[in-house]
């Protein structure tokens, strides 16, 4: 929860000093005479559009973190689970079987059977466009 707490007061501070750059370059621009050069204006922009910049690449930065801890936070409530995706569905197939052979062939998984999986498991089929994802519980 602290990296949220962070990554809203460092946008906040930037929103205010976003602000603050605009405002200063709309009173300089509305101040000054009409003979400004195009060297003057061409250096604001620039600097102006570099901080734009590196504004968005903190902000990317900060909301990569945030997606890496909740993963984390998704990973540990998602012990004893395996979900397989990209399972081509076929019609009339045994998901048992199915679940079974990818785990053996895939994961190295020998003495993997669909009996041995009935018990154990409680799964949840969704299916996307003939695509299976399976959310397996054990």
């Amino acid at each position: 929860m602290e990296n949220i707490f962070e990554v809203l007061k460092t946008q906040v501070s930037l929103e205010k000093t976003l602000n603050q750059r605009l405002d200063e370059f709309e009173a300089r621009l509305e101040g000054s005479s009409k003979d400004l050069s195009l060297k003057d204006l061409s250096s604001d922009y620039i600097n102006f559009k570099n901080f734009v910049y590196s504004t968005l690449t903190l902000l990317r930065q900060q909301i990569n973190l945030l997606i890496v801890n909740v993963d984390a936070i998704e990973s540990r409530h998602r012990k004893k689970f395996l979900l397989l995706g990209g399972v081509v569905e076929n019609t009339n197939e045994n998901v048992r079987e199915l679940l079974a052979s990818v785990i053996t062939k895939n994961l190295g998984i020998k003495n993997c059977s669909s009996q041995s999986l009935q018990p154990k498991f409680n799964w949840k089929i969704i299916s996307l466009d003939k695509v299976l994802e399976i959310s397996c519980r054990y």
